[in-house]
């Protein structure tokens, strides 16, 4: 079984215009004449980046022994699934924990996915 989970649109979004009005900030005043804008162009740099990283890859990859989470650019978690000795799932399927491993679904995942997610990795335990 191999599947993937795109994420909740919030965060790309919410990003995407923290990255735009940072950028209109800076294109206001005069022309890096303040120190913050210095401060603030890589900063909208890179959360514009983040953004469109956010869109284009999925969150969660399940496939038969290994699953990926990816939340951020240049970070991505690996979990074997032969490894994982404890699944508990708390707070109304909102929070997920493997062994030390928390997974907090309500930031990344709708709830549609969320619950598919849940019902996959059920199921992979089983077998």
């Amino acid at each position: 079984m191999y599947r993937t989970y795109s994420r909740d649109l919030f965060f790309p979004l919410m990003w995407f215009f923290m990255a735009a009005i940072n950028v209109l900030n800076i294109l206001r005043g005069e022309s890096f004449e303040n120190f913050f804008d210095w401060i603030f162009l890589p900063i909208a740099i890179y959360l514009f980046f983040s953004a469109v990283w956010m869109l284009l890859t999925p969150a969660v990859t399940i496939s038969d022994s290994v699953i990926k989470l990816r939340f951020a650019p240049f970070s991505a978690k690996k979990l074997d699934i032969s490894n994982i000795k404890e699944i508990e799932i708390d707070y109304n399927n909102r929070l997920i924990r493997f062994d030390s491993y928390r997974l907090p679904l309500k930031f990344f995942l709708n709830k549609s996915l969320s619950k598919q997610f849940i019902k996959d990795l059920k199921e992979l335990r089983q077998c």
